[in-house]
């Protein structure tokens, strides 16, 4: 697993210090993982804002997107991703369980949004679709 971080410095020169981050830089970072052979891309971005069109040219790549969410009582109130609502790429929430006194002290794989459908964890999502690519690719002897 490598873990690629956009630090302060990052942030100053390769965004100008502005956000939402430039859309083509991130690209260019996911195909930079891609072809060095990420299994996996999880991407923790918050991307309510971007132009929808973004993901069209990441289509194949193997890209897990952070979505942010709401708690409403038992369930989730799911945020835009992508610059939209309803979305067909792979995505997780934060998994993150405040106790009544609001700390965490502990995590959720999978939970369910407002309308009870089942939601996967942004770490489960990751996992899931890591065990998904390993199980299809050939068995090396």
């Amino acid at each position: 697993m490598l873990l690629v971080l956009i630090t302060d410095e990052d942030y100053r020169e390769l965004f100008q210090a502005k956000s939402s981050l430039e859309t083509d830089r991130v690209k260019e970072l996911i195909t930079a993982a891609t072809d060095a052979g990420a299994s996996v891309v999880g991407v923790d971005l918050d991307t309510s804002d971007w132009n929808p069109a973004f993901a069209k040219d990441l289509r194949s790549a193997p890209v897990v997107w952070s979505r942010g969410a709401e708690q409403q009582q038992e369930k989730l109130k799911l945020d835009r991703i992508l610059g939209r609502g309803a979305v067909d790429v792979c995505y997780g929430v934060p998994g993150f369980v405040p106790d009544e006194d609001g700390l965490v002290r502990s995590y959720a794989d999978n939970m369910k949004d407002v309308e009870g459908s089942p939601v996967a964890s942004f770490t489960s999502a990751i996992v899931q679709s890591y065990g998904h690519r390993i199980l299809r690719s050939p068995t090396s002897t």
